[in-house]
């Protein structure tokens, strides 16, 4: 069975992100679905346990950590492992919200995984 609504949808109808007739539309859907109307009931609960949750603090060095832990792991399961070039279809941000110096972002309509050295200076 193909779904009317994408689980996108209902992301972004439980943001209240919604177009008014959007919204509409998805109301209307979930008073005659059932099955789409226990997700939309179940992701709301998540939420509100998400939301319950206690802030954590992490060490500096956390995102380091991760890092060397995922490529250790990585080349331990024979994965090939090692900076890439940042292609031309990518641009480099310097001063990313995520500790590190940059970020590499894909153009549009790229798929695939990067894994690039930021260097910004």
């Amino acid at each position: 069975m193909i779904r009317p609504f994408s689980d996108e949808l209902f992301s972004a109808y439980l943001d209240d992100e919604l177009e008014p007739a959007d919204r509409e539309q998805v109301e209307r859907h979930l008073a005659t679905n059932e099955a789409d109307r226990l997700l939309v009931d179940e992701l709301q609960r998540l939420r509100g346990e998400v939301a319950a949750l206690s802030p954590v603090q992490v060490p500096d060095d956390f995102t380091d950590r991760v890092l060397a832990a995922a490529l250790a792991e990585a080349e331990h399961t024979g994965m090939a492992v090692g900076p890439l070039p940042v292609p031309d279809f990518a641009k480099v941000e310097p001063g990313s919200t995520n500790g590190s110096a940059g970020s590499v972002l894909p153009e549009p309509g790229f798929t695939g995984i990067l894994a690039a050295d930021a260097d910004t200076e």
